[in-house]
């Protein structure tokens, strides 16, 4: 595509060494710390970032760094210092958990690729919390049972279901379902989840923020 639009520069970036940014991932535990590589030097980075699908985004920075000129210290100090504060793969400890708030939005890709980081994620016990996926029109219940089936396949140690889609689909596994937010908080005050890393993600309209103040 890039080609055929004939752009006078293009930059490419991810694990081949032949790219004009090239990284690996170091860890994930929660955070991601990688090593990145521009023009035979080696440089190491620690970031506030939670998720494995962030390690082409932090490279997708680094190169956008390095065309405006920024030194690797310039850009390893920037990335180093972002706090994200926007609902997206933001990890917040409370009294009780680790949680991983990514409820600002939701999509059947998204949803696979966050629940696959919680499974490779060190934690002696594993929560997952997941609310409806919205605007997906007839795919919806479709799009719901791969997820839902997904999300059974890592065993972890709970999983809820929240929402009219999820609710619909109700299985006979150990997982929990609640048709509303509300329904789940009342579950949730009288059993909290405690001691566990927690992932929390859903559509925005699913109001998730709200479990918050019980985890």
């Amino acid at each position: 595509m890039a080609a055929e639009r004939k752009f006078k520069t293009v930059l490419f970036y991810g694990e081949d060494q032949n790219n004009f940014v090239s990284g690996s991932l170091i860890k994930n535990d929660p955070f991601l710390a990688i090593e990145w590589h521009f023009q035979g030097e080696k440089h190491t980075l620690q970031s506030n970032l939670t998720g494995i699908y962030n390690f082409e985004n932090i490279l997708a920075a680094i190169a956008i760094g390095l065309k405006f000129s920024l030194s690797a210290d310039e850009i390893n100090q920037g990335i180093a210092n972002y706090q994200p504060q926007n609902n997206r793969s933001q990890v917040t400890k409370t009294v009780n958990n680790t949680v991983i708030c990514d409820y600002y939005n939701a999509n059947p890709s998204s949803m696979m690729v966050a629940i696959e980081n919680l499974s490779k994620l060190e934690s002696p016990r594993k929560v997952l919390i997941l609310g409806d996926m919205f605007e997906l029109g007839e795919e919806s219940k479709a799009e719901h049972q791969m997820v839902l089936e997904n999300a059974l396949l890592h065993h972890f140690d709970q999983v809820i279901f929240i929402g009219k889609e999820f609710f619909g689909l109700e299985s006979k596994s150990e997982a929990q379902f609640f048709e509303t937010t509300a329904a789940a908080m009342e579950s949730l005050s009288k059993k909290p989840i405690k001691n566990a890393l927690v992932l929390l993600k859903g559509s925005r309209s699913m109001k998730l923020e709200e479990l918050m103040d019980l985890l």
